[in-house]
């Protein structure tokens, strides 16, 4: 077949798609019974790896090979297995950037996206939604999974923030593991963290801070963030992957009640996943406002420069974006010495 022009057109990508859910599920049960902790030690045949692992030599072998069609094993030998360099680093267990609980996380999300045809026609998301007192239970569990691929981008803002040795306080708001303060405390010894958050969610956040040897630096203020005071003392808040979960009205009080919170000269940092400013890429994030559409009353993935106005309407000065890698890009803004 063919277009005008007589460029030929194939189903080639609608193919391809039709079975886009495929390799997140394979992933998923690969992580699941081990298979990549079983190679950790060498390259092993589908049939010690089945033994290793408790499963059949039918049920493993297809998974082994789509995991090498994939690239994330290889085959050293005929029927023998090893590890890519990327499963070794990330999917692990033990190992600091261990992503196998978040390809879990993504597997349990299958069913609400499958109501999808529905979301698009009401405009409302699927089951009771992740945002609010109902959505405590899910981040608690969520945010331990999110650590390893937040992490490495935390440690760069901590840097590009060049923080000194005068007293320097930090608020980080909706904390979840603390990943974004701890890796702002991380820089000088005069960063002290206020961690805002559902109870239950910041005894993971006292967890991960004590593992970092943080914990007589974090203090800690439970309650919903739109409801808890913030005080108006800190050099820095942090808003780590929050304003998708909101629409504009909300992210707009979100930012001026931010704003309130800082002395002046004091900086806002917001990581996000963002879109261009046309809307068309880059395919994560636009995947990931899809995600809130499903999961959220009004979540979205929103574009740097709609970031940047708002913070300009509400006050903020020169803002910036820094790009430390992977999937997360932040956005900094400063608050004027004078208003």
């Amino acid at each position: 077949m063919s277009a005008g022009g007589g460029q030929a057109v194939t189903p080639e990508r609608i193919l391809q798609m039709m079975w886009g859910y495929a390799p997140p599920l394979i992933l998923a049960a690969a992580v699941e019974h081990r298979i990549f902790d079983s190679l950790e030690s060498g390259p092993k045949s589908a049939e010690e790896i089945a033994a290793a692992t408790g499963t059949s030599l039918r049920g493993v072998r297809p998974i082994l090979n789509a995991l090498a069609g994939l690239q994330f094993l290889s085959k050293p030998g005929r029927d023998r297995y090893a590890l890519a360099p990327e499963s070794a680093v990330f999917l692990l267990r033990g190992k600091p950037g261990y992503l196998g609980e978040m390809l879990q996380h993504q597997q349990a999300l299958i069913s609400d996206w499958l109501d999808l045809p529905e979301v698009v026609k009401t405009g409302r998301p699927a089951g009771d939604g992740t945002t609010g007192e109902s959505g405590a239970a899910f981040f608690e569990e969520l945010v331990s999974a999110l650590f390893p691929m937040n992490f490495p981008a935390a440690q760069a803002l901590g840097k590009a923030l060049n923080v000194g040795i005068a007293p320097f306080r930090v608020l980080d708001v909706a904390a979840g593991s603390g990943v974004w303060g701890i890796g702002v405390a991380q820089q000088s010894p005069a960063v002290t963290v206020t961690a805002v958050d559902w109870p239950n969610v910041l005894e993971v956040t006292r967890r991960f801070a004590q593992q970092f040897g943080l914990a007589g630096r974090f203090s800690y203020t439970p309650g919903n963030m739109n409801e808890v005071a913030f005080g108006q003392s800190f050099d820095l808040v942090i808003l780590g992957h929050i304003l998708h979960s909101g629409g504009e009205r909300d992210n707009r009080k979100l930012l001026e009640k931010s704003f309130q919170a800082l002395v002046p000269g004091g900086r806002i940092a917001i990581p996000e996943f963002l879109v261009n400013e046309e809307g068309t890429g880059p395919m994560m994030p636009l995947f990931f406002a899809i995600n809130m559409l499903v999961h959220t009353d009004a979540g979205d993935a929103y574009s740097f420069e709609q970031i940047a106005k708002w913070l300009r309407e509400t006050g903020f000065a020169d803002s910036s974006r820094i790009e430390p890698g992977g999937p997360s890009s932040i956005v900094v803004a400063t608050k004027p010495a004078a208003r």
